[in-house]
Order: structure tokens, then C-alpha cells, then sequence
């Protein structure tokens, strides 16, 4: 007979996971948490998310009505995500420099808007000036201006600030156009830092409608963006 060596142990019980300290080594320890598996007993599952492997508990229904708060939260968020989601790959792209940890390029666009809202819950409106398309060390357009023409092509122009940092002659001109009336965003390129001037042509179908501009800067190797800056309002010929 082998001699075995006996361990006084403890047991401990934390929601449904019950652990036991010391004892033999079968009997060392039991737990419904069983790894690689992706669907548990009990409240618990495995998942993966961006290469990152966790527990999380199962949700649960809440019998509760939600709290004026989280309603109006949630419309925020709703009406925001829906102004956003047009620009999806632009602000992925304009927001990756920014550290994101476990969050997407494209929800930190989401959290960097959630304060451009005014007026009062039911009368939610996006607060177009405060829009943030693009975030980042470049430096910002000096002194832009927006013009339409009588032909519906519109004429961009920005300011030299001579020589800082954090800014190169080839930095690359985004400009954005969003139409009240139809909720659809308008993307033209074309032209870089040095030549101070972008000149496109308006969609046929944004004629009559308020648009909003914004412009903003991203360096030639595409790492690095400035913010953006509010253009103001024009009425479409």
C-alpha cells in the first residue's frame, strides 16, 4: 500500500464556482468553468473578442423599465451611431492613431460625439457644429472658408500658418459635406496642405438642400490626422 500524503484543505464558494484548497490532487479542486469550451453550464460563457479570450456571465432580462436616463442614452446613441455609420471606414481610419485598448476606431468616434447633441429629450438634435470626423496631433486647418458658385461647384480655402510642427506641406485635404435634408454625407479629396484650395462639384441631388462642411488633415503616410474644423452652412444653388 502506498503511504499518501494528507493535506488539510478549505473550501470556498463564490456564485457557482466552488473551489477547494489542498486535499489530494483529484480532489483538489471543481469548478463549472471548464477552458476552450465556448458554451458552459450554469450563467457562464467563453468567448474571444479582438484575440482576447474571456468569462463573462450569461444576460439577463431586466423586469425593470428603463430609467428616463437610459432612454434618453440610448437615443443618443442611436441617433448618433446613424450619422456616424455613413463614414464607418473614414473614421476608422481617422481615429486609429488614438489608443484604443479594447475599443474600435469607430466607437471612439461614437463616444468623442455623444456630447454634440442640444435640446431636450423627445427633441434630440445632433449639434452639427461639434462634429468630430477625425482625431490627432496634425495641426488644424488655419482659417477656412466655404464658398458655393452659381455652376453648384464649391470652392474650399484654408490659411498658411507658416513653419510649426506637426504639420507638412503634403498632408492630405479631406473635406466632408453632410445634406440636412437628405442625411447623407459627401467625401471629396484631391488636393494637399500647400495648395490651400479644393474645388469640387456638388451632387445634383443635394441642389436646394442646407449643407454642413468639415475639413480635416492626414499626413501622406496616412498615421497621423488633425482634428476636424466646422466649415458653417450653405444653401445649395
Amino acid at each position: 500500500m502506498v503511504d499518501r500524503l494528507m493535506i488539510l484543505g478549505e473550501s470556498r464558494i463564490h456564485r457557482n464556482v466552488y473551489v477547494r484548497f489542498g486535499g489530494e490532487f483529484l480532489k483538489s479542486r471543481y469548478s463549472n468553468i471548464e477552458m476552450g469550451v465556448r458554451c458552459l453550464s450554469y450563467n457562464m460563457v467563453a468567448s474571444n473578442w479582438r484575440d482576447i479570450s474571456y468569462l463573462r456571465a450569461k444576460g439577463k432580462r431586466s423586469k425593470n423599465e428603463p430609467t428616463e436616463k437610459q432612454v434618453i442614452v440610448r437615443e443618443k446613441f442611436t441617433m448618433m451611431f446613424d450619422f456616424l455609420i455613413q463614414l464607418k471606414d473614414r473614421v476608422e481610419n481617422t481615429f486609429k492613431g488614438k489608443y484604443t485598448g479594447r475599443a474600435t476606431a469607430f466607437n471612439l468616434a461614437l463616444k468623442a460625439n455623444m456630447g454634440a447633441f442640444t435640446g431636450t429629450y423627445p427633441d434630440l438634435q445632433i449639434d452639427l457644429p461639434k462634429i468630430q470626423l477625425s482625431a490627432g496631433r496634425l495641426v488644424q486647418c488655419a482659417g477656412p472658408k466655404m464658398e458655393a458658385g452659381a455652376d453648384g461647384r464649391f470652392t474650399v480655402t484654408w490659411g498658411e500658418l507658416g513653419q510649426v510642427n506637426l504639420q507638412q506641406a503634403t498632408d492630405e485635404v479631406t473635406v466632408v459635406l453632410y445634406s440636412v435634408e437628405k442625411k447623407l454625407h459627401a467625401i471629396y479629396e484631391g488636393a494637399q496642405r500647400k495648395e490651400y484650395e479644393l474645388i469640387f462639384a456638388v451632387p445634383q441631388g443635394f441642389s436646394g438642400d442646407t449643407v454642413h462642411g468639415y475639413i480635416y488633415f492626414t499626413n501622406a503616410a496616412g498615421t497621423l490626422n488633425s482634428k476636424t474644423t466646422y466649415l458653417g452652412t450653405i444653401k445649395v444653388p
